[in-house]
């Protein structure tokens, strides 16, 4: 799958509409699999701070802190970006 495509097919769809949890979530799942972690870190965190019901960022945040090493709790507080 060409990944990078699939990212910016996903930024575009978050400049649309910011509010989007679903686009935000798609967005983390590409930046992921280009190996963007911080950045699909941040893209989860936003589905977060969306629509706290949506359990997929949970478990997305979960494996990339496997990935990374890091057994830490994430906080939506560390979540630094503007309000959506």
């Amino acid at each position: 799958m060409p990944w990078e495509a699939v990212a910016s097919e996903f930024e575009r769809a978050t400049r649309v509409d910011p509010r989007s949890a679903r686009a935000w979530n798609n967005l983390g799942i590409a930046w992921a699999r280009l190996g963007r972690t911080g950045e699909a870190r941040h893209a989860y965190l936003r589905v977060r701070r969306l629509d706290g019901e949506l359990s997929s960022p949970e478990r997305k945040l979960r494996v990339l802190r496997t990935r990374q090493g890091d057994g830490s709790e994430v906080s939506v507080e560390e979540y630094a970006g503007p309000d959506p």
